[in-house]
C-alpha cells in the first residue's frame, strides 16, 4: 500500500483523485488543501510519496518541497500544476522533485508516473 499525501486546494479534484487512486487498491491518500497544511501532514504520517500543485493558497508547492528537502530528501515529490514552462519545470527539478506532470491529468496519467518512480 503507497501512502499518498496529494497536497490539492480543488476540493473537486483532491475528491475525485484520492477516490480514483483508491479504487486502484495500492494507495491510501491523505488530502491537504494548502501547503501548510500538506507540511503537517507530512510530518504526522511519513507518506511514501508527495503529489503537489505549485500555486497554493498559503505560500507554494516551491517554497512547500523546499522546506521538506531541508530534511527529507528521499520522499519522492510530484509537481502536478498548469505551470509547466521551462523555467517552473527547471525549478521543480532543481528542488528535487522526480516527475512534473500538467494539470488536468488523469488518475492513470498519475499512476504510471509513482509506478515508474518506485521501479527506479
Amino acid at each position: 500500500m503507497i501512502k499518498l499525501l496529494l497536497v490539492e486546494d480543488s476540493d473537486q479534484w483532491a475528491g475525485l483523485l484520492k477516490d480514483e487512486l483508491e479504487a486502484l487498491e495500492n494507495y491510501q491518500v491523505s488530502v491537504a488543501y494548502n501547503d501548510k497544511e500538506g507540511l503537517k501532514m507530512w510530518k504526522e504520517m511519513s507518506p511514501d510519496i508527495i503529489v503537489t500543485g505549485v500555486d497554493m493558497p498559503m505560500m507554494n508547492g516551491f517554497k512547500m518541497v523546499e522546506q521538506i528537502r531541508q530534511t527529507d530528501t528521499a520522499t519522492p515529490v510530484v509537481f502536478a500544476t498548469w505551470y509547466t514552462d521551462s523555467k517552473h519545470v527547471e525549478e521543480g527539478y532543481s528542488l528535487g522533485c522526480n516527475a512534473y506532470i500538467k494539470k488536468y491529468y488523469s488518475y492513470k496519467e498519475l499512476d504510471g508516473q509513482i509506478q515508474s518512480i518506485f521501479k527506479q
